[in-house]
């Protein structure tokens, strides 16, 4: 964990990574391989992951992951209003972090305009959604949306 409350120690942003993903039933899923790494303005860090598999002699499923894993600590909530939550309610229910994740996918994809669609869909979505991120309000924003949405889970319907 960073003891540096509300900042991002410098990292190395030139290293590959490559993520097996277990399910619940520890049945392997798709290989995630980090493709890039983008500071974003609010200082959160957006990955990009393929997890691009062959499905049928040349034809590719395409599938990219665009995740930040966002921290939440009290410098995430300085100057919230948030009336009744304590961080460490907050804390509590949510853990550590929250994990932002939007997918993209294209299945049958011919592997000779396999490499031209990741970049199409890497450019769209930063143009559509890159500036939104970066927002300095994000963060807490989302830490806020998924704390409503797990109580949602745990408290019964009124």
């Amino acid at each position: 964990m960073n003891d540096n409350k509300g900042s991002h120690p410098k990292r190395n942003y030139d290293t590959t990574a490559i993520v097996l993903r277990i399910d619940t039933n520890g049945e392997r899923m798709a290989s995630e391989r980090k493709i890039r790494t983008i500071p974003l303005e609010n200082g959160e860090i957006l990955h990009i992951y393929d997890a691009s598999r062959k499905v049928a002699g040349d034809a590719w499923l395409v599938k990219l992951i665009f995740r930040i894993r966002i921290e939440v600590t009290e410098a995430q909530l300085n100057g919230a209003d948030l009336k009744d939550i304590r961080f460490e309610e907050l804390s509590a229910t949510l853990g550590e972090s929250v994990l932002f994740e939007v997918v993209r996918e294209r299945n049958f994809i011919l592997e000779h305009k396999k490499a031209q669609l990741i970049e199409d869909f890497i450019d769209d979505y930063l143009n559509s959604t890159c500036s939104y991120i970066s927002k300095p309000h994000f963060p807490l924003r989302f830490i806020l949306k998924k704390y409503v949405e797990r109580l949602k889970n745990v408290l019964p319907n009124a």
